[in-house]
């Protein structure tokens, strides 16, 4: 009778901008949930035309992101990705 218990995860010693969810919206913005629980909103529509254009090209791709590592990315390889720090620090608070 050897049961494994699973522990809630820690968020102590991650990083503030280390994502754990992210919800993309119709209008090119995301709702991000970062560790401890604290939630934001990151416009990418002023990245449409240089990095993210692939987004905007594909919207099936833009509307299935992947959260690995704290980051997120879309596309196989992660041929896109915005820095983390960055989409932390220029985010909108959400509050409920």
């Amino acid at each position: 009778m050897n049961k494994r218990i699973r522990k809630k995860r820690s968020w102590y010693g991650y990083p503030d901008w280390y994502v754990r969810k992210v919800i993309p919206q119709d209008d090119y913005t995301l709702l991000i949930t970062y560790r401890g629980g604290k939630r934001g909103i990151f416009d990418l529509k002023p990245f449409l035309d240089n990095i993210a254009a692939p987004l905007k090209e594909n919207k099936e791709l833009y509307l299935n992101p992947t959260v690995g590592g704290g980051m997120i990315y879309w596309g196989k390889m992660g041929e896109v990705s915005i820095a983390p720090e960055y989409i932390y620090e220029h985010s909108q608070p959400v509050t409920t």
